[in-house]
């Protein structure tokens, strides 16, 4: 046997190195057995492929990686090709579902080699009808939630794929789908569900069973238990909470809002984004977001990826008046009244995490109330679920101050294109 390696990364199957000849720097042939020096049975010896082009991310095609024996040693192929060639700077992938010894330790090698951005769950939905539908229900949503405490206790970011058009699937369960990616602290990529050919989805009597009808390019429309119109508002929901929550735009007054004010942050967002859709609103600059992006189909057929152009200068040039009105929107919709300070302390922390033409860093603002310390506490938790959670309000802390430094980040305008689904670059890092 002979085993082929491209920048260190084992090929497990033939039919991976097909393509691995083309933009080469050099090959090397190693004599077998190789069992030591690539930490695989090789008895006639290993190729390794040495790339001359620096690949910044890998996503590897696996359902449940960590699993097998084998994740191990590819995990530390990664690590050391990253030591050896500073590449890849990221890996994607989809974890197993049910934590244990080979998991945990493909995690700990993968977060400590730096490869690790963010534990990708296979979520899809924790709707139990739709799981039901769909023949998943085998994978109960305890058994994520386990993964996403180990996830959690190390410091690891997570993100997941959800489908948006499943068979079973409501306009409710898909908003209740993200408030529980919001609890966890989970950043939720929207992919819709496309109707594949010879799939058990594309058989008659399934498409029959919950009345699929798809477009052209076989993405699904609607179905028995949801219609085009409630398809089509909960995309615009998606991309609403990618722009909020994933991007920053409003994630720390969501937050807020939920722990202190006991407003769940989805139902927030869908009264407002009703509230945009109107024919009329007190609420210009909201309307304005809503016509200028919110409202446009994502340009991706696959994956609700977010962009924007220049349209978006005067929005995030006058950020300061978008937040003001906001949380007039709050206090008409739901009568609750914010401090002076509390708004203050909110408007502050948000405009210091959105980038800005023509601000030097690093920077630091005063802050009415210590939000630093104050979102510490649910930074801490592993979800807002937790009963035995005790946040201390906002209000009980006294002056503080954040700091945010764009690093090597040169913010020369506000233009942004999402390039995948799993990239939410567009918050200043800060010490939030």
């Amino acid at each position: 046997a002979v085993s082929v390696y491209v920048d260190q990364v084992p090929l497990a199957y033939g039919a991976f190195t097909q393509g691995v000849s083309l933009d080469l720097e050099r090959v090397e042939v190693l004599k077998g057995p190789q069992g030591i020096l690539f930490g695989q049975n090789s008895t006639g010896g290993a190729i390794n492929y040495i790339a001359a082009n620096k690949i910044d991310s890998v996503f590897l095609a696996d359902a449940n990686f960590g699993m097998l024996e084998q994740d191990i040693a590819i995990a530390e192929a990664f690590v050391s090709a990253r030591q050896n060639t500073g590449y890849p700077r990221r890996l994607l992938t989809n974890f197993a579902k049910n934590g244990g010894r080979r998991f945990m330790r493909v995690i700990k090698i993968l977060h400590e080699g730096g490869l690790l951005s963010s534990g990708i769950i296979s979520l899809q939905t924790t709707d139990e009808t739709t799981l039901k539908a769909i023949r998943r229900d085998n994978i109960k949503t305890s058994a994520y939630e386990d993964l996403m405490k180990y996830f959690a206790a190390e410091g690891i970011p997570m993100s997941t794929d959800l489908m948006i058009g499943l068979p079973g699937q409501t306009q409710t369960s898909v908003i209740e789908d993200l408030q529980f990616c919001f609890d966890w602290k989970v950043s939720a990529n929207g992919n819709f569900v496309s109707m594949m050919p010879n799939a058990p989805m594309a058989e008659d009597a399934y498409v029959s069973e919950f009345n699929l009808k798809t477009d052209p390019q076989n993405i699904i429309q609607s179905s028995s238990t949801i219609s085009q119109a409630q398809l089509e508002f909960v995309t615009r929901f998606y991309m609403t909470y990618q722009f909020f929550v994933r991007l920053g735009v409003l994630k720390y007054v969501l937050y807020f809002l939920q722990v202190d004010k006991g407003l769940k942050a989805m139902e927030v967002i869908s009264r407002w984004l009703s509230t945009c859709a109107a024919a009329e609103t007190q609420y210009p600059f909201s309307a304005d977001l809503y016509a200028k992006l919110l409202s446009k189909r994502p340009s991706h057929k696959d994956w609700a990826l977010i962009r924007w152009g220049k349209e978006m200068d005067p929005f995030f040039t006058e950020i300061k008046n978008f937040y003001t009105e906001f949380f007039d929107f709050v206090r008409d919709s739901y009568q609750v009244q914010l401090s002076a300070n509390e708004i203050s302390t909110l408007i502050t922390t948000q405009e210091a995490v959105m980038p800005a033409v023509g601000r030097s860093y690093p920077q630091k603002w005063q802050l009415q109330h210590d939000f630093t310390n104050y979102f510490l506490q649910l930074r801490k938790a592993t979800s807002l679920r937790d009963e035995s959670l005790s946040v201390q309000p906002l209000c009980s802390f006294a002056e503080g101050h954040i700091e945010a430094d764009a690093g090597e980040r040169i913010i020369t305008n506000y233009h942004h294109v999402q390039l995948d689904g799993h990239s939410d670059h567009w918050e200043v890092p800060s010490n939030l």
